[in-house]
């Protein structure tokens, strides 16, 4: 019986973390990975709800969110801003024609990856002695 139990509780939790279009949260549909070399404040907003307001992440740190992403502000360390809107994020969305993948700034901008290419970009990062903030 507990054989069965466990079982079926590890099928179960294996097609929710499946199905989720997240790379890396089971529980939000989407994350904005910080792929810089220095920390950087995001304003997040989804298509579910305004997620995050200046919220500081490292390098390699994200911020995950539910929802069609349809704003996001980046204040870089350098003091550079980039704003972008629904438009632009709809238009760099549609340029990768990716069904699942997740959302990463570095020094070139706003990109929607592939899990498999976040993942690189997130091990590699961890590998690197980023600054200190």
């Amino acid at each position: 019986m507990r054989a069965t139990l466990f079982l079926v509780t590890t099928l179960i939790a294996s097609a929710v973390s499946s199905s989720s279009a997240s790379c890396t949260d089971a529980y939000a549909e989407y994350s904005v990975m910080n792929a810089t070399s220095g920390r950087i404040r995001v304003d997040i907003d989804s298509s579910s709800n305004h997620d995050w307001r200046d919220m500081p992440l490292l390098p390699s740190q994200s911020a995950a969110f539910d929802g069609a992403l349809t704003h996001l502000k980046v204040c870089l360390k350098s003091g550079r801003v980039l704003v972008y809107g629904n438009h632009e994020i709809t238009a760099i969305r549609t340029r990768t024609h990716l069904q699942k993948g997740d959302w990463l700034v570095d020094h070139s901008g706003l990109r929607f990856v592939s899990c498999e290419e976040r993942q690189n970009i997130f091990e590699a990062a961890k590998k690197y002695e980023w600054p200190k903030p």
